[in-house]
């Protein structure tokens, strides 16, 4: 989960269907935080609807898996702390462009359920 990977985050959507972006992510405290931007639909339907699903796959074995199960809420990133902290993570510098610097927002999930899949 310290890695530099990519999971899936799946929220709930209006329509009642689920809704899954592929996110980079940052764990502290039990919690998993996740940056994006306030118009996303995930954003959105984490705040009509907490419930979600994250699943993280290993590279290496595409039978090895994390889910996590859990509630989100939302937050603002102030000076978008979250989105270096994971851009550093992935290699990338703070510096580097984001037009959409302004709309950052912070999903953070409190994992209800976490199984562990494979060998």
């Amino acid at each position: 989960m310290d890695a530099p990977l990519t999971a899936i985050l799946t929220t709930i959507g209006a329509d009642g269907l689920p809704q899954s972006s592929a996110v980079w992510y940052w764990m502290e405290e039990g919690s998993l935080l996740v940056s994006t931007k306030r118009w996303a639909a995930k954003f959105r339907n984490v705040q009509a609807r907490p419930p979600v699903g994250f699943i993280v796959v290993d590279p290496t074995n595409e039978f090895r898996y994390v889910e996590i199960r859990g509630t989100a809420t939302t937050a603002d990133d102030p000076g978008c702390a979250l989105r270096d902290r994971i851009r550093a993570k992935h290699g990338i510098g703070a510096d580097a462009p984001d037009p959409a610097a302004a709309d950052r927002v912070v999903i953070a999930v409190e994992p209800v359920r976490i199984v562990a899949y494979g060998h």
